[in-house]
C-alpha cells in the first residue's frame, strides 16, 4: 500500500470515530442522519485527493532536461516560421533547420522518454519531422540565388509567374509545392499535440518560447551558409 493510501485509510478510521463523537452538538439531534451525512461528505473529499494522488505524474529529472531541450530547438519561432510558408513561392532554408537538427541529434535511444505517453508523442513528432526534411529536401527542390541580406532561398523548382496560361505546368507546380505543404501541416500538428501531453503531464514547457535567441545548433548552419553561401 502507498503511502497516500496508508495516510486515507488513516484518516478515515479517525472520520470514523470522531464524527460520531462530534454528532453531540448540532448534529446530535438529526442522530444517526447528520452522521451519515457527515461521514459520506468527508470520504468523498478524501476520496477525490486519493485520486489525485494517484493521477499525480512522477517525472524523471532526465525527461524533463529531454523535453527542455527539445522545445528549446523546436520553439514557438521555429513552428510559427514553419506554419507562414505555403511552399508555392520561394522559402528560406533555414526554416528548415531546427528539424534537420531534430532528426539528427534527437534519434537516439537515449533520446527516449521514460513518461510512456510524452515518448509516444515524441515518436509521432520524429517521425513527421523525418517526412517533412525528406519532402523539402526532394531532388526537384532547388536553390536559388542568395537574397541580398545573404538568406539562402529554396524552391520547388518552378516558380509561379510560369505557371501563367500553363495548365499542365501549373498543375504541377501544385503538386510540387503540396508535397512539401502537407507534411508541414502533418508537424506542426504533431508539434501541437506533443506539447500539450507535455502541459497536460504538469512538465514545465517554459523553452518553448524560445526567448533566448537563435538555437546554438540552427546559429552554425546559419554560419555555414554565410561562409559557404
Amino acid at each position: 500500500m502507498r503511502g497516500s493510501e496508508r495516510a486515507l485509510t488513516a484518516t478515515a478510521s479517525i472520520v470514523t470515530i470522531a464524527v460520531p463523537i462530534a454528532a453531540g452538538g448540532a448534529l446530535g439531534k438529526l442522530w444517526p442522519v447528520g452522521v451519515v451525512v457527515a461521514e459520506g461528505a468527508a470520504i468523498m473529499v478524501l476520496g477525490a485527493w486519493l485520486y489525485r494522488e494517484r493521477r499525480a505524474v512522477r517525472h524523471h529529472p532526465a525527461d524533463q532536461e529531454l523535453l527542455t531541450e527539445i522545445l528549446a530547438l523546436l520553439s514557438r519561432p521555429a513552428m510559427e516560421a514553419l506554419r507562414f510558408h505555403d511552399f508555392a513561392a520561394a522559402w528560406p532554408a533555414s526554416i528548415v533547420y531546427p528539424f534537420e537538427a531534430f532528426i539528427r541529434d534527437f534519434g537516439g535511444i537515449e533520446h527516449r522518454f521514460r513518461d510512456e505517453q510524452l515518448e509516444k508523442a515524441r515518436e509521432h513528432l520524429y517521425v513527421c519531422a523525418d517526412e517533412f526534411t525528406a519532402a523539402e529536401s526532394y531532388g526537384h527542390n532547388a536553390d536559388r540565388p542568395a537574397r541580398p541580406d545573404g538568406v539562402r532561398m529554396r524552391f520547388v523548382g518552378i516558380t509561379s509567374g510560369s505557371t501563367e496560361g500553363v495548365p499542365e505546368l501549373a498543375r504541377l507546380h501544385e503538386e510540387a509545392y503540396r508535397r512539401i505543404l502537407e507534411p508541414a501541416w502533418a508537424l506542426a500538428d504533431a508539434h501541437d499535440r506533443f506539447l500539450a501531453v507535455a502541459i497536460e503531464r504538469d512538465y514545465d514547457v517554459k523553452a518553448v518560447a524560445g526567448g533566448g535567441g537563435t538555437h546554438p545548433t540552427v546559429q552554425h548552419l546559419l554560419d555555414l551558409d554565410e561562409k559557404y553561401g
